[in-house]
């Protein structure tokens, strides 16, 4: 039964003729009131609500799996929800979370201990977090929730890995180091190197002489640092 304007309540009865009617009353889309009436007198009238269901649990131990070079889709409902991701890394090197999308997301890595490792929040594309964190092998737990914990959305998240290297190998297009490594450029035709890239531990990356905060390019070299993270990565070799 339909009943208000624009069907704004809407009454689903039963009545089995004999001992009970029995009414659950949708007063919105997500509440409303359960009307009992019975011939022995154990009459009901009690509110309801729906409780959105979570799609990835609130914690360590209810943690949705994120592979390595796979993504996952969530999202924050209701207001002041958290998710949990589980990655799983083989060995030492960059671990990268991060999330796309239009929610206003801040991120958190935790060890498998639950330590927190880190936290992010803006350093991805538009108000989306992104995390770079050198890692052992072992398991890592990303934590999702909305900025300001006063709204609610959707977002995806994406776990990338990058090998970890010996400091003062041969640089390369793919290369990700921390601050305190160094590779060296090697130019076509020369056997040694000429000079070397290097990320200083304040999280600089110089080469030829020219330090930059975000980006050095030198003599067909170029190297970037990794958004949201203070590892760089070279991009392009001479």
């Amino acid at each position: 039964t339909a009943i208000g304007p624009r069907s704004a309540l809407v009454e689903l009865r039963y009545d089995d003729g004999d001992r009970c009617a029995v009414s659950l009353i949708f007063e919105t889309r997500e509440s409303g009131r359960l009307l009992s009436v019975c011939a022995d007198g154990t009459d009901l009238d009690s509110s309801w609500r729906l409780e959105p269901t979570d799609d990835h649990g609130n914690d360590r131990t209810g943690a949705t799996n994120l592979a390595i070079g796979g993504q996952q889709s969530g999202r924050i409902a209701p207001v002041g929800d958290n998710d949990y991701f589980s990655i799983e890394v083989a060995q030492s090197g960059t671990l990268t979370v991060y999330t796309t999308g239009g929610t206003d997301t801040l991120g958190r890595l935790f060890n498998g201990s639950g330590t927190r490792l880190t936290t992010n929040d803006d350093g991805g594309a538009s108000t989306n977090f992104r995390i770079g964190r050198e890692v052992d092998a072992g398991t890592y737990y990303a934590e999702v929730t909305e900025s300001g914990d006063d709204a609610t959305g959707s977002y995806t998240i994406h776990a990338e890995f990058s090998e970890a290297t010996d400091s003062g190998s041969a640089c390369r297009v793919g290369l990700v180091l921390s601050p305190g490594d160094y590779c060296t450029v090697v130019i076509p035709g020369i056997s040694v190197g000429t000079d070397r890239f290097r990320v200083r531990s304040d999280g600089r990356g110089c080469y030829g002489g020219i330090c930059g905060a975000n980006r050095v390019s030198l003599n067909g070299f170029v190297a970037a640092r990794i958004s949201g993270s203070s590892d760089w990565r070279v991009d392009s070799m001479p």
